[in-house]
């Protein structure tokens, strides 16, 4: 399992005491009665909740590359990025060839240091919601 980065330690933390500290094994956004979403819980989160806070177009998918973009900013190497995002290397470098490409020659950086840095320039603010 990958390390966590700090960020995500501390969100996880906040979000765990205002959920009113859970059990260690509970899910993190949990459905009805903590169980894992079904089709119609997802369909309303993406209405309610990931639709009016990303840019137009984004998918859930688009995480996911995220992830991918992060991890070879930090440097990794194909197989280990395979392994973390659960496919094959010839998989991961069919999908994201293009990330790996655009990050070759640039310096490594650690994952919460740009994840910090975004946050600090309002990369991963949610929008205001009307009342």
């Amino acid at each position: 399992m990958p390390k966590l980065i700090q960020p995500l330690i501390t969100d996880l933390a906040k979000w765990r005491k205002a959920s009113g500290s859970p059990k260690p094994d509970a899910l993190v956004f949990p459905g009805d009665g903590g169980a894992a979403w079904d089709r119609q819980a997802y369909a309303n989160w993406r209405a309610r909740s990931f639709k009016p806070n990303v840019p137009a177009g984004a998918r859930p998918y688009d995480l996911r590359h995220g992830y991918a973009s992060l991890l070879a900013r930090e440097g990794l190497d194909t197989a280990e990025i395979a392994h973390r995002m659960g496919h094959s290397p010839t998989m991961t470098t069919t999908h994201y060839l293009h990330v790996f490409e655009a990050y070759r020659d640039r310096p490594n950086e650690a994952m919460g240091t740009v994840v910090t840095a975004a946050r600090k320039r309002g990369g991963s603010k949610p929008k205001a919601r009307a009342a």
